[in-house]
């Protein structure tokens, strides 16, 4: 019996005004991204946002892993981790928006940062940040408020 396979890919865009070849080394630096990949997503639900990160602190690609409600998201770590391999990350940002414009990280935010950082440390990928987008130009950091 002959199997066939077909490969998904992942698709890899991104623009932004910045050059994409300057290093990601703060949380101001990944918000501008950030905020051009979310330009182009519905404003009025959760959108969890992973982006990928070689050696050399550059943005190598992006993918929305999960849209949801008005109010959460399902987020898988298989998917997360699928891409960011597949982007060949060293290391990820993770972001994702909260609709209602507020960053205050929820308790779910929280245990969901807990899990894909483990998840991150058994493959050798590193959780760089997991940012939350509010209104405006406001964000949430999560390795800036020491959390991660």
């Amino acid at each position: 019996m002959k199997l066939n396979y077909t490969l998904k890919t992942v698709r890899i865009a991104c623009t932004v005004s910045d050059s994409p070849s300057a290093p990601v080394t703060d949380g101001p630096g990944a918000a501008a991204i950030l905020r051009a990949i979310y330009a182009d997503l519905d404003a009025g639900q959760e959108h969890l946002v992973m982006l990928a990160r070689d050696a050399g602190g550059r943005i190598t690609g992006f993918k929305v892993i999960a849209s949801g409600g008005s109010t959460s998201s399902i987020v898988d770590p298989k998917l997360v981790f699928r891409a960011a391999l597949f982007l060949g990350a060293d290391a990820i940002i993770l972001a994702h928006n909260h609709p209602s414009g507020t960053t205050t990280p929820s308790a779910e935010d929280v245990l969901v940062t807990r899990r894909l950082t483990l998840a991150g440390e058994a493959l050798g990928i590193r959780v760089l940040d997991h940012i939350i987008l509010g209104d405006g130009k406001t964000y949430y950091s999560f390795s800036q408020d020491r959390k991660l």
